[in-house]
């Protein structure tokens, strides 16, 4: 089983899809669906062949319930606190 820091940054954007999909108990059909989009559509973009573009993302985000933001990795910014 994959964990989320063995995930190439490629195939994150679908891992995040799939996860939500499966909260929610919903199928990539279902997704495809919403989006007006075929199925082979969907499937090529969540085996990481095709990448979904910036618009597809914002859509499955709004069909899903979530934040952009909740469909790509983390980042980890560190600020160092300034001398005073």
């Amino acid at each position: 089983m994959e964990t989320q820091s063995s995930i190439r940054n490629e195939h994150y954007v679908p891992y995040r899809v799939r996860y939500y999909l499966n909260r929610r108990k919903r199928t990539q059909a279902w997704l495809a669906s919403e989006m007006e989009r075929g199925v082979m559509w969907m499937s090529r973009r969540m085996k990481g062949e095709v990448a979904f573009d910036v618009e597809e993302i914002q859509q499955v985000a709004e069909i899903l319930g979530v934040e952009v933001a909740a469909l790509f990795p983390p980042t980890h910014i560190h600020h160092e606190a300034r001398a005073s």
